[in-house]
This record gives structure tokens, sequence and C-alpha cells, in this order.
């Protein structure tokens, strides 16, 4: 057959529509994908899965002008699958780059350089309908705008070139008879069909083999699936009781889940409920202290008590109430109150109410020393501080700093809260580096 191609095709392109399309059909055979019609004269192929069109006949099949008008043929890249040839103007010149979109030849038609063309192109697109498209230079299209868009590569002084996906597969070269057009044409039919025929489309062979690998494939698996059943009879009664046992495992699982999940939250409480006693303790310790310092200085049960000086001694609340603010660890808000006290009361002026008071605070409240071991420890973890390694991260981590590291900084949180984070370079700049990020982290938590 000298005619063959092949096309995309819309969805709506059934088989019945096909078939109704076809003349005398008789042969027809259809797989799970594709179907395959044979009559006197074509052997058409419908592949469902692809979208696509294969046809092989003895000439232009008719019913391809019905599928055209009724929009069945898709586009082939740029072109439409057209009777008509498709004229390049200049504007258009920007779509001679999209032939290499169309899998179809191109047959590029150049003029005369007398702006005639070298042959017939309307009948020459007639005989090419479906098998390639035929493209025409335009009257406004020069030769040396057409030369510089296709790179010196181009057919000029009507030469006829047949491209596929922009590479030029052969090249005829004018010639002054007249009869030399229809050569020409002849010519450029000839390797279209050649083209074609060198492709490897799908045949009614090739259905038939498929048809074949599918019925073979069911006889397969319905063997298996026989198989399979007959396995899954044998074992029912087995499976049953195992089905029990595993039923009853998962009951337990269950339970024993249920157990966990009440154990979780039961924990959840009973730390929350420490926490809450934690803090009761510290402020009963608190107001016990207060009470131990009124009985020592002699307490009434008014609003206050005269001392040996006429002075008052508040009994009616204690000195202080604890804040919101949680505490990293215990007495961290006591020891922070007479830290601050006790830096305060160097800048205070001698003699004064407010200088004889903290001091006797202070006295009254002797400080554990936690705060100071904790800048101590700060001091001596970071003083030769030469960049992160497993040993540091221990030392600072027992001191409630948890560390981040990225590309180039490390980032010190105090027990996790972001906000009394440090940031420090991992490589140290100098050797002082060590000792202003200790002084930086107690500035910051102490």
């Amino acid at each position: 057959m000298t005619y063959a191609s092949k096309f995309s095709v819309s969805k709506n392109l059934t088989e019945k529509r096909l078939h109704k399309l076809l003349t005398i059909v008789k042969e027809e055979i259809s797989t799970g994908k594709c179907t395959a019609y044979r009559t006197d004269q074509e052997e058409v192929i419908l592949d469902r899965e692809n979208q696509t069109l294969v046809i092989r006949s003895e000439a232009v099949p008719d019913f391809l002008h019905v599928l055209n008008e009724k929009n069945d043929l898709l586009p082939d890249g740029y072109f439409a699958v057209s009777e008509e040839p498709h004229v390049i103007e200049h504007e258009d010149m920007g779509y001679l780059v999209l032939m290499e979109e169309s899998t179809l030849p191109v047959v590029f038609v150049s003029r005369n350089r007398d702006g005639s063309l070298p042959l017939d192109v309307n009948r020459l697109s007639k005989r090419m309908f479906g098998r390639a498209h035929v493209v025409v230079q335009g009257e406004s299209l020069s030769k040396k705008v057409l030369r510089n868009m296709m790179d010196d590569q181009n057919p000029y002084d009507g030469a006829v070139s047949v491209y596929v996906r922009n590479h030029e597969l052969f090249r005829i070269m004018p010639h002054k008879s007249e009869r030399y057009a229809c050569f020409m044409e002849n010519k450029a039919v000839r390797i279209v069909e050649e083209f074609h025929q060198n492709m490897h489309y799908m045949t009614m062979d090739d259905v038939r083999m498929m048809r074949l690998r599918s019925t073979c494939r069911n006889e397969t698996i319905a063997r298996r699936k026989a198989e399979e059943e007959k396995k899954m009879l044998q074992e029912q009664e087995k499976n049953i009781h195992e089905e029990a046992k595993r039923t009853a495992a998962k009951e337990a699982e269950d339970i024993l889940n249920g157990f966990e999940r009440d154990y979780s939250r039961m924990e959840e409480q009973l730390n929350a409920l420490k926490e809450e006693n934690e803090l009761l303790r510290y402020e009963n310790r608190q107001l016990k202290e207060r009470s131990e310092e009124r009985s020592k200085n002699g307490t009434g049960n008014g609003s206050g008590t005269a001392n040996g000086t006429g002075n008052v001694t508040n009994t009616s609340s204690p000195l202080l109430y604890m804040g919101e603010e949680k505490e990293f660890y215990e007495g961290e808000t006591r020891e922070m109150i007479l830290s601050v006290l006790s830096d305060a009361l160097q800048n205070m002026h001698e003699s004064s109410r407010r200088r004889d008071l903290t001091a006797s605070i202070l006295k009254a409240n002797k400080s554990n020393g936690e705060n100071e071991k904790r800048r101590n420890a700060v001091k001596n973890v970071l003083s030769h501080f030469t960049g992160m390694n497993p040993k540091l991260r221990t030392s600072l981590q027992s001191l409630g700093f948890t560390v981040r590291e990225d590309a180039k900084h490390l980032h010190l949180s105090y027990y996790g809260d972001e906000r009394y984070t440090a940031v420090f370079s991992c490589t140290p700049s100098d050797v002082r580096s060590g000792k202003n990020n200790a002084h930086t982290l107690i500035r910051l938590v102490y």
C-alpha cells in the first residue's frame, strides 16, 4: 500500500463511528487497547490508549476527509491537517521554528527569483493530504530574511526541501524545464512515501499478537486465580482459628493501649500537680521565713507592732508574692532578687533609709549561692572556648542551655526558652571570645 500515515485523533472518535465510515469491513480485531479494521482498500488501526489512528491504503481514503471535517484529526504541532498549503509570510516566519514540533514531514516550497512558484502547490497539497504539510514561501517573505531565519539551511530560488522535525531529509533543486515541475512534485511525494514506509507503524499482525498475548495473559491470570481460591478454601478452616487468636490479641492490645494512654494522661496530670505543689512549697517556705522573722522580733495581732525604737514592723502580709513567671530551677526567683538587691546596695547612698532597709533584707535572707555557682560554671566552661565539642555541649546542657548549630553560628537557649537565646560564632575570632561569650550568657540569664 502506497499511502501510509499516523494521526492524533480526538476522544470523540469511537470504534462505532469509525466502523460506519469504512466500506465493507472484512476483518475486525479488537483488544483492550486497539481495534483494527481491514477492507478491500484500507487497513485502519485505532489506538485508544494513545489516541492515534494508523491508516494504510492504495490512495488517500475518502473517510479521512470526513474525519477532518468533523475535527477528529488533531493538529500536528503548529500545522493543522489540511488539503490546502500553508503560506508563511514575513510576520509568520517565527513559525518555521515550530516545524520541529510536527511529527509528519514538512515539504517547504521556495519561490523562483521572479516570485513564481516552481510547481502546483495546491495539487501537491491534495496528494500530500494526511502524509505531510506543504509550506509555501509567501510573497512578502524575502530570500534574505528566510536565509537568516533558517541559518542558511533553507531552500531558495524554486528549490523544494523535505523536512522531518527541522532536519532536512532531501532537497530538490529547480530546473528551467516546464516538465521538471511534475518531476519535482512526484519526487517529493516519493520521498514522503518512503519516510512513512520506513516508519514502524502498528499493523494488523501487531494487533493479532497483542490479542493473543492478552488472551494468554487472561488465561494465566484466571488459572492463578483458581489456584489461589483453591488454596484459600483449603486453608480457610485454619485461618478461622488464627483469625480468632488475632482478634483476641488485638482486643488485648487495645485494652493495654488504653491503659497506656490513661497512664500517660495521669502522668501528665501528676507532673502538672508536682509543678504546682513545688510552687506552693516555695511560697509556703517564704511565708514561713517571714513568720519566723516576726516571731524573733515579737509580733501582735494588729496591723503592726512597735519595736524598742518605736518603729512598726508590718505583719499583715508577706514581704513579696510570687509572679506568674515560672522558675527554671528551685529558688531561682529568690536568688535573682537577692542578687539584684546586692548589686543595687553598692550604689546606694551611705546612711540612707533605702540602704538600711535593703541591707536588713539581705542580712535576714542569706543566699544559697546557686546563682554564683552557675556564673562560675559558665565562666569555666567557656573560658577556653575553641569550638563546639561533645564535652562542652554536655556541660552547657547540664547548666540548662539547649544548643543548636547551623553552618556558622551556635544558638544557646536557656531551658529552651527562645526569649533567652544567645548567638555565637562557631569559630572564635580571638583568645577573648570565650570570656566574651561567657559574659554575654551571664548578663542574659543570671
